[in-house]
C-alpha cells in the first residue's frame, strides 16, 4: 500500500521506516522542506512525491498548532486520513468535519517507536478498526476505542495532562527555589526526601528545552479539553507557559544578567481586524483580543503585534519572523491555498521559496501592504 506521511519529524520518519519495514511504500512531499528533514526521510527509506493523490492512507503527525491547517490540505485527497496529532476533541471534532468519512481520529502514547512494546496508537471512529490494520505485528501498538469518535484525542489529553502537566509543575518549582535563592537547598532536601526529582528535573528540563515550543500548543489543547468538560483550565494554562519560558531561556545566552527581550510594536493598518486574522490564519495563532484601540496578535514567545488604524497614509514595512520548519509547512500550504502571492525574496520569482542561511525563507505581503518574512534558519546561521 501507498501511504503518505505528513510530516516526517522525529516521530514521523520513525513511524515511516516500521511502514516501509512493513512492505509499504511510504510518500512525503519534499517541496520546500528542510535538508533536515530529507535526511531524516532518506534514512528511513521514504519515497518522494510531488502529491499524494496516489496514497491509500495519509498519516499526520505535526504539532497541534498546524493540525488544522494539514487537514485543510488534505481536503481533496482521496485516501483514509489518520490524524494522530496532541489535539483536543474539540479540534479532533473540527478535522472529522473538514474530512468526512475519510478521517480516523488517533492518539500517539509514547516515544518513537525504535523497539516493541514502548509506544501505542489509539485510534478511534468509524474506519478505526480498518487504520489499526496498518499498524499490526510493527513496533507501534494500534490500539482501538470504540467510546467515541474522538476518544483517541481525548485519551491522548487526559495522559499528557500527567506526563507533560507533571513535567512543568516540576520545572515551576526549580524556577520558584531558584528565584528565591533556596535552589541548593531544594536539591539537597529533594535527595533526602525524593531522591528521584533531581534526575527527573533535569531530564523535563532538557526536554522542554529542546522541545517547549512544541509542547506549549499540546498544553492549550489540554486546557481547552478541561475547559470544555467544566474542570479548571488553568493549570495547563500555566504549564504552556512554563514550557514557552523554558524553549526561551535554552535560546538565551544570558551571561547572568536579565533578558532583554521583544515585547510588542505597533503595525499601522488599513483594516486592523482584517490584516490580524490575515497573519493569523497563515501562522496558526490564537484569534486577536481587544486592547484600547489596538487589536493585538500575541506570537509564540509572547510579543505582541498590537494592529492600529492610524486613518493616514503609510509605508508598508519590513517584518522577518523565524518560525519551525512545522509551521513554515502549514504557512506555505496556507498561501498556497489562500491564493497569496509569494516569492523567494524582493526581486524574486514568484511562487518560489529560499533556501538562505541553511534554512528556509518565504516573503508575502499583508492586506495592509506590508511585507513579511518567513524564515525557518536566522541570518548568518549557516556561517
Amino acid at each position: 500500500m501507498r501511504v503518505g506521511l505528513l510530516h516526517p519529524g522525529e516521530m514521523g520518519a520513525a513511524i515511516g521506516a516500521l511502514l516501509v519495514e512493513r512492505g509499504h511504500e511510504v510518500l512525503w512531499l519534499p517541496r520546500g522542506r528542510s535538508e533536515e528533514t530529507a535526511r531524516r526521510a532518506a534514512a528511513a527509506g521514504l519515497t518522494s512525491a510531488e502529491d499524494l493523490n496516489d496514497a491509500g492512507v495519509i498519516l499526520s503527525v505535526v504539532p497541534p498548532h498546524a493540525a488544522l491547517d494539514v487537514a485543510r490540505s488534505v481536503q481533496g485527497a482521496p485516501a483514509l486520513v489518520i490524524d494522530a496529532n496532541a489535539v483536543s476533541p474539540m479540534t479532533a471534532t473540527r478535522i472529522g468535519e473538514l474530512l468526512g468519512g475519510r478521517w480516523v481520529d488517533g492518539g500517539i502514547v509514547g516515544p518513537p517507536p525504535t523497539q516493541a512494546g514502548t509506544t501505542r496508537l489509539y485510534l478511534s471512529g468509524e474506519r478505526a478498526i480498518e487504520a489499526a490494520r496498518l499498524f499490526e505485528d510493527t513496533n507501534l501498538e494500534p490500539v482501538v476505542l470504540h467510546s467515541s469518535p474522538v476518544a483517541a484525542s481525548a485519551l491522548k489529553m487526559a495522559y499528557a495532562a500527567w506526563t507533560k502537566g507533571s513535567a512543568a509543575l516540576l520545572l515551576s518549582s526549580l524556577a520558584s527555589a531558584r528565584a528565591t535563592g533556596v535552589e541548593d537547598a531544594l536539591l539537597v532536601e529533594w535527595s533526602r526526601s525524593q531522591p528521584k526529582l533531581e534526575a527527573r528535573s533535569r531530564a523535563a528540563s532538557h526536554s522542554a528545552a529542546a522541545k517547549g515550543w512544541r509542547w506549549v500548543g499540546e498544553m492549550n489543547e489540554i486546557a481547552a479539553t478541561y475547559a470544555a468538560v467544566g474542570l479548571p483550565s488553568g493549570f495547563h494554562d500555566a504549564a504552556a507557559a512554563m514550557f514557552e519560558r523554558a524553549a526561551g531561556q535554552e535560546r538565551a545566552d544570558l551571561n547572568g544578567r536579565r533578558p532583554i527581550t521583544f515585547n510588542h510594536v505597533a503595525v499601522a493598518a488599513k483594516d486592523k481586524r482584517q490584516s490580524a486574522t490575515f497573519l493569523k490564519d497563515i501562522l496558526g495563532l490564537p484569534e486577536p483580543t481587544s486592547w484600547g484601540p489596538f487589536l493585538s496578535l500575541t506570537l509564540d514567545d509572547g510579543v505582541r503585534l498590537d494592529y492600529a488604524e492610524p486613518g493616514i497614509d503609510f509605508p508598508g514595512q519590513h517584518y522577518a519572523l523565524l518560525v519551525s520548519d512545522e509551521v513554515f509547512d502549514c504557512a506555505l500550504e496556507r498561501l498556497k491555498t489562500d491564493g497569496v502571492p509569494f516569492s523567494a525574496g524582493p526581486g524574486q520569482p514568484a511562487n518560489e521559496i529560499n533556501h538562505n542561511h541553511g534554512g528556509r525563507g518565504v516573503y508575502f505581503d499583508d492586506p495592509s501592504g506590508h511585507h513579511f518574512e518567513l524564515m525557518t534558519q536566522p541570518y548568518g546561521a549557516d556561517l
